[in-house]
């Protein structure tokens, strides 16, 4: 008898435990998406002001596009989101592209972005696989 009201006070005090964790975790990913989200909005502003970046704008894109991929619940979004950031990845590699040939890029910059792409590729080709 002792052994059951043990186990049974074991199995409700782990289930609290459980659930306040869980609480936590996603009150945290709730602020981190705020967050992520408020600096991209930001980013944005800067950017059409002139005082930003296209550099940045997808810096902070794919940071919202990662997290929300990695925070994701099922693997379809997992891959919704990989494709997302394949896209702004080839945009930016366009972009790049363009750069160089008015020389305010290197093709150094081009290569570097050029991997970035198929990184991206790369991620999304291992999210179908897992599926």
């Amino acid at each position: 008898m002792k052994t059951i009201l043990a186990l049974s006070l074991t199995l409700a005090v782990l289930t609290v435990a459980h659930a306040q964790n869980s609480g936590s975790l996603d009150e945290v990913l709730r602020k981190r998406d705020a967050v992520l989200t408020q600096i991209l909005e930001s980013t944005r502003n800067q950017y059409k002001q002139g005082t930003g970046t296209d550099d940045q704008v997808t810096d902070a894109t794919i940071r919202l596009y990662a997290f929300r991929r990695d925070s994701a619940k099922t693997p379809p979004e997992r891959i919704q989101w990989q494709e997302r950031i394949v896209v702004i990845e080839k945009e930016n590699l366009a972009s790049t592209t363009q750069r160089v040939k008015l020389g305010s890029a290197t093709q150094l910059d081009e290569m570097l972005t050029e991997e970035r792409v198929l990184a991206a590729e790369q991620k999304l080709l291992e999210l179908r696989l897992a599926k």
